[in-house]
């Protein structure tokens, strides 16, 4: 299992954002459970995305498939099966957008 997970927002929503880099974090995995794992890794995400697409005209309506791209590729990133399979039971559907 990775020990550190560097979180990077999707190169898709980059692309529809017109963003010349992507913000990124790290997110420390070892000796936390998945769920533990998972919502560190999700927090991390809506912090990127937010921070990628905070100047974009259409950033709130692109924040919620940011995110889910940003933690599936976190999530795979890891090679943790436990995160794997906890992750499989979870569906981003909602995320709070929060004033700029």
């Amino acid at each position: 299992m990775n020990r550190f997970i560097a979180l990077t927002a999707s190169a898709l929503a980059l692309t529809f954002a017109g963003a010349a880099s992507a913000s990124e974090l790290t997110v420390k995995i070892v000796g936390k459970s998945a769920p533990q794992a998972y919502g560190d890794i999700f927090e991390a995400a809506q912090t990127v995305c937010r921070n990628d697409l905070r100047f974009d005209p259409l950033g709130d309506s692109m924040q919620l498939e940011c995110v889910r791209a940003a933690v599936r590729d976190a999530v795979a990133q890891a090679k943790n099966p436990e995160l794997a399979s906890y992750s499989q039971t979870k569906r981003v559907t909602r995320i709070v957008v929060v004033s700029r």
